[in-house]
């Protein structure tokens, strides 16, 4: 059997599972909203390298650059609606 590669307590909050399902289903839209993409997954918010207890969708970008349009760029916050309640994920990007 694999191992699962996640902490526990990702596998017991239900924010994270349902983020999983959010990124997977909103992933084609963001490829053609943001032409920077490579891959997105789940995990900590990093600030100054140190993890966070906030969720982030993680971005994987094939140019790491501040030189793309404002209408292209990921952005720092998105906004999901979680059992009817307005939660924030934070958009990060890794170059991949």
């Amino acid at each position: 059997m694999k191992k699962n590669p996640f902490p526990k307590h990702f596998n017991k909050n239900p924010f994270f599972g349902f983020l999983i399902k959010y990124a997977s289903e909103n992933y084609e839209e963001w490829r053609t909203q943001f032409l920077n993409i490579s891959g997105v997954h789940i995990g900590r918010k990093k600030v100054n390298g140190i993890e966070t207890t906030r969720y982030a969708i993680i971005f994987h970008v094939i140019v790491k650059t501040d030189l793309i349009q404002a209408t292209e760029r990921i952005p720092k916050r998105i906004l999901v609606s979680y059992k009817g309640v307005e939660k924030s994920a934070y958009g990060h990007r890794v170059y991949w």
